[in-house]
């Protein structure tokens, strides 16, 4: 009857699970507009932060993760400041040192918690996180984190191939793409395959053999209808198909109005499909409405692909 280390561990307990439950909160805002009030959260970063929890794994954990969350959606439109990187790297750090204390399970999500925060940060052009997400990646395929009962989740699948591509672990990804293709749920095993291939071959410059791919895959997931199309549309002017791709701007931009929870996403294909369309528009020897079509690019924070359009502008 220690009803003192009872209270204790309770404590403890509340205090882990309520960071937990508002990363998860953190997390699924980026894609929706829902509000929440999680009650009590407030008191509990208070408290963690009078110290005394620095040494309890759970607690450390999630309080590092919700902070960098928390600081990088109130800088959307900025750099992460030193104490989003602070926590970022705490996070890292605590994965590393005490990731062993945590279920297989609970483990895979502190890890998607982390990498999320770099794939926000991608998402607007900042590539310093692509190196980020990807080690995240490897060392949680490394030591089985990422796989959930022995499967793989395709969204997963992708994006490792898609960063390490992007890093020029070309080899690596290769035979990342083939040795954990049996570790991806059955029923999409060759569709999630033929994809992640078709992008593979795409971020390599072979347009042609992407695009046959692409043919073959049914695509069921609004965000992986979304890439292919935007795959497609980069294909099609790479190839200098400008009908095609006028084709598709049409029906891409009808896609993406008729999707309701798809977050930051709808802005950056939007601005993309705006842009590829005032390019097609210009007269290539019109170097003013160029360097003005630039201009517009550059001042623009939420553009996908725009690098790439930054630098094909100019064609």
């Amino acid at each position: 009857m220690n009803l003192q280390a009872v209270h204790d561990e309770l404590t403890t307990f509340f205090l882990a699970e309520t960071l937990r439950q508002g990363c998860t909160v953190l997390t699924h805002q980026t894609m929706s507009k829902q509000a929440y009030d999680l009650k009590l959260l407030d008191a509990v970063l208070a408290l963690i932060e009078q110290g005394g929890y620095a040494d309890v794994p759970a607690v450390a954990v999630y309080h590092s993760a919700f902070k960098a969350l928390s600081g990088e959606n109130q800088t959307q439109k900025n750099a992460p400041g030193p104490e989003q990187e602070g926590n970022f790297e705490k996070l890292k750090a605590l994965i590393r040192q005490v990731g062993n204390h945590f279920p297989q399970p609970e483990l895979r999500d502190i890890y998607l918690l982390a990498i999320n925060f770099c794939i926000k940060r991608l998402n607007r052009g900042e590539e310093m996180y692509i190196r980020e997400a990807f080690e995240l990646y490897r060392s949680g395929l490394e030591n089985n984190a990422l796989l959930e009962n022995g499967i793989l989740s395709g969204y997963t699948y992708k994006n490792v191939a898609r960063l390490g591509v992007a890093l020029g672990e070309h080899d690596w990804v290769a035979n990342f793409i083939e040795n954990f293709k049996k570790h991806l749920p059955a029923k999409e095993r060759e569709n999630t395959w033929r994809y992640t291939l078709a992008s593979f071959h795409f971020q390599s410059g072979r347009y042609g053999e992407a695009m046959m791919l692409l043919r073959q895959v049914e695509f069921k997931d609004v965000l992986n209808n979304l890439d292919a199309r935007r795959m497609l549309l980069r294909s099609y002017f790479e190839l200098r198909e400008f009908t095609a791709l006028d084709s598709l701007l049409d029906t891409f931009q009808a896609y993406i109005r008729r999707q309701k929870d798809i977050g930051y996403h709808r802005e950056n294909y939007l601005n993309l499909i705006k842009f590829v369309r005032q390019r097609m528009e210009l007269n290539s020897s019109d170097t003013i409405a160029i360097l003005a079509l630039k201009k517009e690019i550059e001042k623009t924070n939420n553009v996908a692909e725009k690098a790439w359009l930054q630098e094909r502008v100019g064609l």
